[in-house]
């Protein structure tokens, strides 16, 4: 009978932890569930040590699902911990993973989502435990095979002298070649592994016995991939007791590393631009306003009131850049937020009366459509999709706002934007205009996925650029 499977679900809500025990229980009768509240609650019940599987949400009470997982691994460096969450993002994962997290799932809408869960649960708690055997000093050679034929990584043993003693399937594809042709072989890699080590020879280390484990990233060329960056991994090979090989763990993580650099980058431009919009900007607007306002009160002028909406733009610019490069993701409560409503507000700001634009609904819906979202953010959202519009629509642009079955969109009658640069517009710096600053779309970007949505760019009915928010959920009208 298949061991069974204990599993800690730690969700600060009660009645969907319930939910969530009844169905993995009933996804696979191996699994039985307890359930915490809290971080600290859930650390009480992974210290007593009869878990298989921590699976935690993102917010929990005190402290988030990432300090969490710190927290579990400080005690289980190696026990298996599923981050599961409606919070998903970038930013978030790639946290996790720096944490140490197993495995990384967002929480879906339906019940196909347990079934998903369930099975990442097995499947991270039979590799868990695989791994728990190979420390606990395998007493066969055979084992040792099996465990790394099965494995989803490229992985292999290696001999005294290098060689590939097994090969599994993963490691035979990504060399383009078949497990019996690279049996035998000298590794390319080792070499370079153990000349790039900055302390003594890792891998005499381990076949002495001096170590139990080495890892490194290590960018190499490959003949039928280019360069690369692999994750890489030697662990001894012991049979009764006996250091008979070295097993070798590799996972490509080029993609990933590449992320990780413009995620830097973009983090970097951020925070200088940020340092500019804070210290250079606040001390003379402030001076403005000021002596706006005593110019109202001295007398009365039309240009006035345009020159205060304009500082006002630019005080909402401020805003969004500061809150881009220092919150970053967060939104705060939600609510039933007008549409039209919104869409008015932001127009009165940014076209400020201009002659030559005009705000249209295309639908009956949008004017009484309600959404439910943080309203500061919606109207960040808004405000930087119609600024785009009028920004890059040229003269006499039409700006049009309609519903679509779950969301709304934004399009003018401008020149629109290339296919092959749809995708760039949403990357901060970036801008077609030279008085653009090249947030705007990644405010837009941020605020769409920190509130769960999606946003496409595609073409509008008159050709021009058409931004579709989808994934929303409307309010009672």
């Amino acid at each position: 009978m298949p061991d069974p499977v204990h599993v800690l679900h730690v969700d600060d809500d009660p009645a969907f932890a319930d939910m969530t025990t009844t169905f993995l229980e009933r996804e696979d009768d191996r699994i039985s569930v307890q359930t915490a509240t809290s971080a600290d609650d859930g650390l009480q019940i992974v210290r007593r040590r009869d878990i298989d599987c921590v699976v935690s949400d993102y917010d929990l009470p005190g402290q988030s699902g990432i300090g969490f997982l710190r927290a579990v691994r400080e005690e289980c460096p190696d026990l298996p911990f599923i981050l599961y969450t409606g919070k998903g993002s970038e930013e978030v994962a790639m946290d996790a993973i720096s944490a140490g997290v197993t495995e990384y799932l967002q929480k879906g809408g339906g019940a196909d989502q347990y079934t998903v869960l369930a099975n990442r649960i097995t499947n991270v708690v039979e590799s868990y435990r695989s791994e728990q055997k190979l420390a606990e000093r395998n007493k066969d050679l055979r084992r040792y095979k099996d465990m790394v034929n099965s494995m989803q990584d490229a992985a292999c043993i290696y001999d005294e002298d290098g060689r590939f003693v097994v090969v599994n399937e993963h490691l035979a594809d990504w060399y383009d070649t078949t497990r019996e042709d690279l049996t035998g072989q000298k590794s390319t890699l080792l070499p370079l592994v153990r000349e790039r080590a900055t302390d003594t020879d890792p891998y005499r280390a381990l076949l002495d016995g001096e170590r139990d484990q080495y890892s490194t990233e290590i960018e190499v060329e490959f003949p039928t991939h280019g360069d690369a960056v692999l994750e890489y991994q030697l662990t001894p090979l012991l049979v009764d007791g006996t250091v008979e090989g070295i097993v070798g763990v590799s996972r490509e993580i080029t993609k990933l590393k590449e992320r990780e650099q413009e995620l830097r980058e973009e983090r970097d431009r951020l925070d200088e631009f940020a340092g500019v919009v804070s210290h250079d900007l606040q001390n003379p607007l402030s001076v403005a306003r000021g002596r706006v306002e005593l110019a109202q009160a001295e007398c009365d002028s039309e240009h006035l009131d345009t020159i205060s909406t304009a500082l006002d733009r630019i005080s909402r610019i401020t805003e969004d850049v500061l809150w881009l490069a220092r919150e970053g993701r967060d939104i705060g409560s939600v609510a039933d937020v007008p549409l039209a409503g919104t869409v008015d507000d932001a127009w009165d700001i940014v076209a400020d009366r201009d002659e030559h634009t005009a705000l249209r609904y295309a639908d009956e819906a949008a004017p009484t459509a309600t959404v439910e979202a943080d309203s500061d953010r919606l109207r960040q959202l808004i405000e930087n999709l119609l600024s785009n519009a009028i920004e890059h629509g040229g003269e006499d642009v039409t700006v049009t706002v309609g519903t679509v079955d779950d969301g709304f969109y934004i399009e003018d009658d401008g020149p629109g934007i290339p296919e092959d640069r749809r995708t760039d517009v949403f990357t901060a710096g970036y801008s077609t205009a030279d008085e653009g600053t090249g947030f705007g779309l990644s405010i837009v970007k941020r605020i769409t996925e920190a509130h769960g949505w999606n946003i496409q760019v595609t073409e509008g009915a008159a050709g021009g650029a058409r931004f579709e928010i989808t994934g929303v959920e409307f309010g009672s009208k």
